[in-house]
């Protein structure tokens, strides 16, 4: 696996470059930032991304929705993109909520950098 295209969705800046360093080192990503929820649709219809790492709680509209709106995409083929849901929020009913917009997994923070490698890595298999 190399050179995967993968969107960073996050609006917190330590989290960002915390992220973002992590993928970076793997030298097997590209990795393009959106930290606020407005502007992902716009992303993920003008580029072509392997997956997209997205918080759930974001400024504008929030990751649980973006998913929705990605889920139902019409063309494309954009509505199969896998996506790994990012939250603190450990509740249950949190969790439900991201699986039935279709998140295809989701950490809960905080998270050892090995959880989120290999989270990606299978879900990139």
């Amino acid at each position: 696996m190399s050179n995967k295209k993968l969107l960073l969705v996050e609006d917190d800046e330590y989290v960002q470059l915390t992220l973002f360093k992590i993928l970076l080192n793997t030298d097997l990503f590209q990795i393009d930032l959106v930290y606020d929820g407005a502007l992902v649709l716009q992303e993920v219809v003008g580029d072509n991304y392997d997956l997209i790492l997205m918080d759930v709680n974001l400024p504008n509209l929030d990751g649980i929705h973006i998913t929705k709106l990605i889920r139902d995409f019409p063309f494309k083929n954009i509505k199969k993109m896998p996506i790994i849901g990012i939250t603190a929020n450990a509740s249950q009913e949190s969790l439900d909520q991201c699986a039935k917009a279709g998140m295809n997994k989701v950490l809960v923070k905080p998270f050892e950098k090995e959880e989120l490698l290999n989270t990606v890595f299978k879900i990139l298999k």
